[in-house]
């Protein structure tokens, strides 16, 4: 009895074999394009001219909302009742992410969402809570805060990488979020990073600048009294070259690689804002010493002493929150009236020349008035993308209300009108 060997038998395995590679690696790719939230439609509206905000009703719930800057034309984005804060606009306008509680992991903390047309997607998971999402402005990246670490990801949710501090190896992911400013082994460096507080891109996308925590046993920076002019001597009364240690620091990461961030300055309270040409910075600083201005410091070349623009010594004033207008000749900011050490007193939005002839000196309250003050109780100055606006809150009868003004203060409007207590408002970047 014979049997018949049937040849050729192996070359269906083959391509069997070849066929279910090729389906791994495609829904590998599909995957890595859907990531977690997939294709984002984008809002069907023009955003051009529009505000969003958050805003909180008196039954406690949280919402986003878009209005016009004229007030008209309100429209609310989402309709649930978890805490949300932090919207962000995509560099086109069309999409706005944000964060917002959720507890689909067990413990409630705040997760990045993104919004375009349709219900919101949660893009980010985990137990640690996320904060300030902030579009690269190429719009491929976005960044958020994760237990004081900046950390990445596509918009899809996908990719997501810590950029600082340098994550420590071996740990996950969610450790990676958990551990900056709170090491658990001093034998790790990496861990011993203060914490982000605030960060933004360079508008070229290149560079991180951020405000970081350096106060407390893991503080590794000291800066020096004569911070804005090195070689001058203090205005605070100290020796030049004295070392000071204050509780935040102004950092810049000259590109999401970088292990190592460049130091700028030191002070009790720090704010900074980007110029167009991602080479400067406007910095507001106050110590703890009552030396207090804004400066602006460069990124791009070393050594070299930050352009004073407004210094103040003493309890006169102190500047916060500065904000560059999109053609980097002016900074609006909010000045603060020093009365004691604890005692301050919101006196309005100023407006500044970026690049003065001379800097402005306050050494006496009497000097306040160099100051003109565009809009009393205006906090958190933002300018609009064509630089004819600016947009800040004060306080209304409900909570804070939205107002917008011209650039020398004139025509201000009530842009949320009492409809709740408004807040976080972020100019759409549309043209």
């Amino acid at each position: 009895m014979s049997v018949r060997r049937t040849r050729g038998g192996a070359a269906p395995k083959v391509l069997l074999l070849l066929v279910f590679v090729g389906l791994f690696v495609g829904f590998f790719i599909w995957k890595q394009n859907y990531g977690v939230v997939g294709r984002v439609d984008t809002l069907e509206v023009n955003t051009a001219g529009r505000i969003a905000f958050m805003s909180q009703d008196a039954s406690g719930s949280v919402n986003l909302f878009m209005v016009k800057a004229d007030g008209s034309d309100m429209k609310q984005l989402t309709n649930s009742k978890p805490g949300k804060r932090a919207p962000a606009w995509s560099p086109d306008g069309s999409t706005i992410s944000y964060v917002e509680e959720s507890a689909s992991d067990g413990a409630p903390a705040y997760q990045v969402f993104m919004l375009g047309n349709g219900r919101p997607l949660q893009a980010s998971y985990g137990s640690v809570s996320k904060d300030q999402p902030c579009w690269r402005p190429d719009g491929r990246m976005v960044g958020y805060l994760a237990g004081g670490a900046v950390k990445i990801m596509a918009p899809n949710g996908s990719g997501i990488r810590q950029v600082y501090p340098p994550p420590h190896k071996g740990g996950s992911d969610e450790q990676q979020q958990q551990t900056p400013g709170q090491p658990t082994s001093p034998e790790d460096p990496s861990l011993k990073k203060p914490p982000v507080i605030s960060y933004s891109w360079s508008p070229n996308g290149v560079a991180l600048a951020a405000v970081q925590v350096t106060e407390g046993e893991n503080a590794y920076a000291v800066g020096k009294a004569s911070w804005w002019q090195p070689g001058a001597a203090t205005a605070d009364g100290g020796e030049a070259g004295m070392a000071v240690s204050e509780p935040e620091g102004v950092i810049v990461l000259p590109h999401p690689d970088a292990e190592t961030p460049v130091l700028l300055a030191q002070a009790s309270r720090v704010g900074f804002s980007w110029f167009s040409d991602s080479k400067r910075l406007a910095v507001a600083l106050t110590t703890s010493r009552h030396t207090s201005g804004i400066f602006v410091f460069r990124t791009d070349e070393k050594n070299l002493p930050a352009a004073p623009v407004l210094v103040s010594r003493g309890l006169t004033v102190a500047p916060e929150n500065p904000a560059v207008s999109p053609d980097g000749k002016l900074i609006a900011a909010e000045l603060w009236r020093l009365d004691s050490e604890d005692d301050r007193t919101l006196l309005g939005l100023v407006v500044l020349p970026a690049e003065p002839s001379q800097p402005l000196a306050i050494e006496t309250k009497a000097q306040i008035g160099k100051l003109k003050v565009l809009a009393a109780d205006a906090h958190m100055p933002r300018w609009s993308p064509d630089g004819t606006r600016i947009l800040f809150w004060r306080t209304g009868p409900k909570g804070r209300d939205l107002w917008v003004c011209g650039a020398d203060g004139s025509g201000a409007v009530n842009v949320t009108k009492g409809a709740g207590d408004s807040f976080d408002a972020q100019w759409s970047p549309a043209r």
